[in-house]
């Protein structure tokens, strides 16, 4: 067990055609903002038990004149944010949170006072507390662990080609050429921070002394695969200094953009086995040997370091020994099942056959029920037919009266409605003889009043017509009847005019 967090860290960054907009924090040191040394080195070794560490890549929109790189402001964050978990002892998930929406408000302050929303930054954190760490980052910046002889990439790029890749539309290979023309999904600076919560942090996991850890930017990522990566780290024997120039050198050889690495070992943890009590160093140990037997492994990206504990609040102080031994065996049994593609078959083909065995019992259970329900409805239907027919033949009686019943009162009904039609019958006969001779008494009687009186005289008015007259005093009008009505009257039937008098004769002295 140790005391204290002991690590030693090596930081490289070196700038392009331009401003370095790349920058990197060592535990409290990060490049100052009028810095503008092509290359910088910082070496720092710390024992405090909590330590952090981070590479960030700014980003400028053209014509757009800088005091600064956006990423000074990231780095003037990080270091408040320190201040304030060394004060509490405890790396709180919420805290880092909280100071990654601030900082990228403020980085949201400087695109609105430059008139360009392309100033923005990534950022890869490294947050390590007696033996308890926590990776956290937005972008395309990276972190690494090496651990017994293997690299294991922790971070995943927030990459329009990363998420092509994980819906199949890219390889590997393909993603890992993509990166370079493909838009970040994920940077500080973004519109809605909020909406990438959930892919800013690792889990929590525990870490060893001779644990390697490296961060850098894209600029070496670009330059160097990741196989390329870890046959640098097997090559320099766990050498920070030798891994961090080894690997500059081979990006400034493929390109000119800005381009930053951090190398950190751990060489003492608070709570953590001795290193020579340790699993992973006797893997260590043990690696030149299994490199013989077996070929080289492939480096998996972005998988997470072992020891991978559950998201919690902050981390603990200790924890036992026997806890991180059983991780470590668990994190390997892992990685020999997903290696292991005959393996991957076995276990596919058991899972088909156990379920292959469940739907034959179930389907045999099944026709047992059905049976015994058969035999066991027999008699019981055999009670229920005769019941049946018992009803049916009362029910049927019933019918039978009632038939009759209906027929006698549909009898008795025809004939009432035979007597009142007869009836009926006789009394409209009576009223339609009567009403004939009130019709008749009717039309003498106005025969009688339509026929005018002898020497009945008629004066003619505005608007009177033959016609109209004829109409008035006869109610008939044709052209046998005005000639006569004209010859009475001694006058033309082409003319009448306004106070003529006419006499009107009764109707049978113009017939």
């Amino acid at each position: 067990m140790g005391s204290e967090l002991r690590i030693s860290a090596v930081a490289l960054s070196s700038k392009g055609k331009d401003m370095n907009l790349d920058n990197i924090y060592v535990n409290g040191r990060y490049l100052a903002p009028d810095s503008n040394e092509p290359d910088v080195c910082i070496t720092k070794s710390s024992n405090v038990p909590l330590q952090m560490y981070g590479v960030c890549d700014g980003d400028n929109a053209d014509g757009v004149v800088l005091k600064a790189s956006p990423a000074v402001t990231v780095m003037q964050q990080t270091q408040q944010l320190q201040s304030i978990l060394s004060m509490d002892g405890s790396v709180s998930r919420d805290k880092i949170w909280n100071y990654l929406c601030e900082t990228n408000s403020r980085i949201r302050d400087l695109q609105r006072q430059a008139g360009s929303e392309n100033l923005t930054s990534t950022f890869a954190g490294l947050f390590l507390c007696k033996d308890r760490g926590i990776v956290v980052h937005l972008g395309d910046s990276r972190v690494y662990v090496i651990r017994g002889g293997r690299m294991l990439q922790i971070t995943e790029d927030h990459l329009e080609a990363t998420d092509l890749y994980k819906l199949g539309v890219l390889s590997q290979e393909q993603a890992e050429v993509h990166k370079l023309s493909s838009k970040p999904t994920a940077t500080l600076g973004m519109y809605d921070i909020y909406d990438v919560e959930s892919q800013v942090f690792s889990k929590r996991f525990i870490f060893y002394p001779g644990d390697i850890f490296i961060l850098c930017t894209d600029g070496i990522t670009d330059a160097v695969s990741n196989q390329e990566i870890e046959r640098v780290v097997r090559a320099s024997k766990d050498s920070k200094e030798t891994i961090a120039q080894q690997l500059m050198q081979m990006a400034k050889e493929k390109n000119d953009d800005d381009k930053s690495v951090i190398v950190l070992e751990i060489e003492d943890t608070i709570g953590s086995a001795a290193p020579a009590e340790k699993p992973a160093a006797a893997a260590a140990a043990a690696a030149p040997a299994a490199k013989k037997a077996q070929p080289e492994e492939k480096v998996q990206p972005a998988a997470e370091p072992a020891q991978a504990e559950p998201e919690g609040g902050e981390t603990t102080a200790e924890e036992p020994e026997q806890e991180t031994q059983d991780d470590d065996e668990e994190m390997t049994i892992l990685d020999k099942i997903f290696g292991n593609p005959k393996l991957i078959l076995s276990i596919l083909g058991v899972v088909v056959v156990l379920v292959l065995m469940i739907i034959l019992f179930s389907t045999l259970a099944k026709g047992c029920k059905k049976k015994e329900g058969d035999n066991s409805s027999k008699p019981v239907t055999s009670v229920a037919e005769s019941v049946m027919e018992s009803k049916v033949d009362e029910s049927v009686a019933e019918v039978s009266q009632a038939t009759e019943t209906s027929a006698a009162i549909q009898e008795s009904s025809a004939a009432a409605e035979q007597s009142a039609a007869a009836s009926q019958v006789e009394e409209s006969s009576a009223a339609e003889s009567s009403q004939a001779e009130e019709s008749q008494a009717e039309t003498s009687q106005a025969e009688e009043s339509t026929a005018a009186p002898v020497g009945t005289t008629y004066t003619v008015e505005d608007g009177d017509t033959y016609y109209s007259i004829l109409i008035d005093y006869y109610d008939d009008f044709s052209e046998e009847l005005l000639e006569a009505f004209c010859d009475y009257n001694n006058v033309d039937s082409d003319m009448l005019y306004t106070g003529q008098v006419l006499q009107i004769p009764p109707i049978s002295e113009l017939q």
